[in-house]
């Protein structure tokens, strides 16, 4: 924040970090989200009160059941993946 006075906004990469990040702006006595907010990614859930910001939600479970639908789908030849060999 010294280096960068002007920011109003972080991006972490996920919500861990952003946790984190509001941790250290908590100890620099920076108040989010009225001096900075703070996006995180992953939608985790976290014990703290005090720690509310937005996260983007990656929903896992429906990603991995549409990869395994999508496999399986491969694997009994209903779907053929393209395949470009280049010499």
């Amino acid at each position: 924040m010294r280096q960068y006075p002007n920011t109003t906004a972080i991006m972490a990469l996920t919500d861990t970090l952003a946790f984190q990040a509001y941790h250290v702006l908590n100890v620099m006595k920076i108040a989010v989200p009225e001096q900075i907010s703070i996006t995180g990614y992953g939608n985790l859930t976290f014990g703290h009160p005090d720690f509310t910001f937005t996260t983007v939600d990656q929903h896992p479970y429906d990603i991995g059941v549409r990869a395994c639908k999508k496999l399986i789908d491969i694997i009994e030849k209903k779907e053929v993946i393209p395949v470009e060999y280049i010499p």
